[in-house]
């Protein structure tokens, strides 16, 4: 399954199908284990941001590991663990840092940059940016892609000044 959060929150089956959440609140507890992905998330802090008992975190957390696979979303004392590298915000920054590898090949970093640029569909986290749980990571995410942006254009600009 691929995790897309590079606008609104969206889980994807491998054929690239959209799969269909049951509810808000699952669409929810999603977002906030691929906002720590491959993490251990405490279950006190989900209760607290999702403002559910233990017990029905539980029933959540069960109801989304039958979607996800049971491999994927991992009980982890003190809490859960989504195990995934499938997540468009992860690999918009990997292709950051890929593009970043590239300084001395203008060309292959530019190509970086378009590819991670094209991940975008909206505001990271787009229906929770508001969250407070949500928020830093957004900011940080738009930041990055700004700076993308940046040197996306200083690399094109330098092109047509040597062209």
């Amino acid at each position: 399954m691929d995790f897309v959060v590079l606008g609104p929150v969206q889980l994807l089956a491998d054929d690239g199908t959209r799969v269909r959440l049951a509810s808000d609140a699952q669409r929810r507890l999603l977002s906030l284990l691929v906002l720590r992905a491959n993490t251990i998330v405490r279950s006190a802090w989900l209760e607290d941001a999702l403002d559910l008992s233990a017990g029905a975190l539980r029933t959540s957390v069960s109801r989304l590991r039958h979607i996800i696979g049971f491999d994927d979303l991992v009980t982890a004392p003190p809490g859960y663990e989504l195990r995934t590298d499938r997540v468009d915000a992860l690999r918009f920054e990997r292709l950051i840092a890929d593009a970043a590898a590239f300084a001395d090949d203008p060309p292959a970093a530019a190509r970086h940059l378009r590819t991670a640029l094209d991940l975008w569909q909206g505001l990271p986290y787009e229906e929770f940016a508001h969250e407070p749980w949500a928020r830093a990571e957004a900011q940080r995410l738009v930041e990055l892609r700004s700076g993308a942006i940046e040197r996306l254009a200083a690399i094109e600009g330098e092109a047509g000044e040597t062209s």
